[in-house]
């Protein structure tokens, strides 16, 4: 079977709620409706992973599960990691690598600039956007083919299969 990274950046939060800082801030209500856009679309595309690595972030955490509940997950494996909170590159390949030594089907769910960073190190030769512009606003979904990356993860190793994000997929309904 060939290996496959999905990468979902956290829906919308809420920053007039931040009693706890950073890390505990919570989905606004735009950010739960983008997750269960995402979850009901990748449900809709059979597009099931096998884990799922998830920072513990308050936002990422509720994106994570209503994504799941959205999309029927219901025995895909959630391994929540710290570690993905704010992650950079570097991090993010060791996490995944790990992951796809026992998985083919792997989605992340975090924060930019890692993930951003993550997509280009892989594809970079597959975006049409410039260095300078964003590609993950929140609640955006790589889907990326990983058979050329037989040797580990590797820079623009990966085929980028498609990229949408929750308003897309609400500007099409």
């Amino acid at each position: 079977m060939t290996k496959q990274l999905m990468i979902l950046r956290h829906g919308k939060s809420d920053f007039d709620s931040v009693p706890g800082g950073d890390f505990e801030r919570p989905l606004n209500a735009r950010g739960e409706r983008q997750a269960m856009l995402i979850g009901n679309w990748m449900q809709t595309h059979g597009i099931v992973p096998d884990v799922i690595l998830s920072s513990t972030a308050l936002r990422a955490r509720q994106t994570t599960e209503r994504v799941c509940d959205a999309a029927k997950f219901l025995s895909t494996q959630v391994v929540w990691q710290d570690e993905l909170y704010l992650a950079e590159l570097e991090t993010l390949l060791k996490m995944i690598s790990m992951q796809l030594a026992y998985k083919d089907k792997v989605l992340v769910v975090g924060h930019n600039p890692g993930l951003e960073d993550l997509l280009r190190f892989l594809c970079e030769d597959d975006l049409e956007t410039s260095k300078n512009s964003g590609l993950f606003s929140t609640a955006t979904l790589a889907q990326v083919d990983l058979s050329d990356c037989n040797v580990g993860l590797k820079p623009l190793c990966g085929k980028l299969i498609r990229l949408i994000s929750a308003s897309e997929i609400e500007n099409r309904t």
